[in-house]
């Protein structure tokens, strides 16, 4: 069966922040490792603000301990009654305002200092890196729909592959029982030029596509689906691999006073076995552990 080779991981680089773009740090066609620098932006604005957002912290703290000092006192007082019950909760309540306001600015500080770290922009997975989108002197805007540069991680591959219903009605035939296991079962590839890839995959996951032929089966024209109350597992078929007669037509079932579909097992097996030929997309998809060819997205290959 043929398939397609596609990316393990894939992530397109955006910025978080806006700024010029200063410098660019990579090399495109090379790989780069998670959390390697890619883009410098000017980050003088942002350097500023968390300069002013350290200071602010170091007058909550110098607010703090003057706040403190005058709870302290306003305890030893109150013991003696030499200020009032009032005099005693306001350097309490002034105290406790003092810790919250050095929680805010050291908040501050924090969301200041992330916004200074995401001027340096940073490869958020390991892989190929390819083009760059901009250049030096740039302006990007924070959350962009543009990317800067797309990061492929190849190692390991996908191949994906699609196969149609009758296909994988023969497929069920062949593997009889062993069918439900099929994900134990090695899997090999051949390469474009027909050499084997020297790598075993296994089978990730399968998904089915039920988009239908808009070719009329059982001789009818105008057809149309139908759902049929049955257990068509059995019968080793795909969900969305039938389509009926038209309306009217003898072999279309009948719908109940809910609205659903009956027909007895026999009949829902004879009308299956004539749309058995009806081309579903099924695909699947295979991971390959090593991708010592680095194989490109996109490669042809032959399952």
């Amino acid at each position: 069966m043929p398939g397609r080779t596609t990316p393990f991981l894939v992530a397109e680089v955006r910025p978080q922040v806006t700024g010029l773009v200063t410098a660019r740090l990579f090399t495109e066609g090379g790989l780069v490792r998670t959390g390697d620098a890619l883009y410098q932006l000017d980050d003088a604005t942002y350097r500023a603000d968390t300069a002013s957002a350290e200071a602010a912290v170091a007058r909550a703290n110098a607010l703090l301990e003057s706040a403190q000092l005058k709870a302290r006192r306003a305890d030893e007082l109150i013991k003696i009654h030499a200020i009032s019950t009032q005099d005693h909760d306001n350097a309490v309540a002034a105290l406790r305002e003092a810790e919250a306001d050095v929680g805010v600015a050291k908040a501050a500080l924090q969301s200041a200092r992330v916004r200074l770290g995401y001027s340096r922009i940073t490869a958020p997975i390991a892989g190929r890196i390819g083009k760059s989108s901009v250049t030096a002197g740039a302006l990007v805007t924070a959350n962009q729909s543009e990317s800067l540069a797309t990061i492929q991680q190849l190692d390991p591959i996908y191949v994906d592959l699609s196969q149609s219903s009758s296909e994988l009605l023969a497929l069920r035939k062949a593997l009889g029982d062993d069918f439900q296991g099929a994900k134990d079962y090695p899997v090999t590839i051949l390469l474009e030029d027909g050499s084997r890839y020297d790598q075993e995959g296994k089978l990730t996951f399968a998904d089915h596509d039920h988009r239908l032929s808009n070719q009329p089966l059982l001789g009818q024209s105008d057809a149309y689906p139908v759902g049929i109350e049955a257990n068509l597992e059995q019968f080793n078929y795909t969900p969305g691999a039938f389509r009926f007669g038209s309306k009217g037509s003898k072999d279309t079932p009948h719908a109940d006073d809910r609205g659903r579909t009956r027909t007895d097992p026999d009949e829902a097996k004879r009308i299956a076995d004539q749309a058995a030929h009806a081309m579903v997309a099924r695909t699947r998809r295979f991971s390959f552990g090593s991708n010592a060819l680095e194989l490109a997205p996109g490669t042809v290959l032959q399952i």
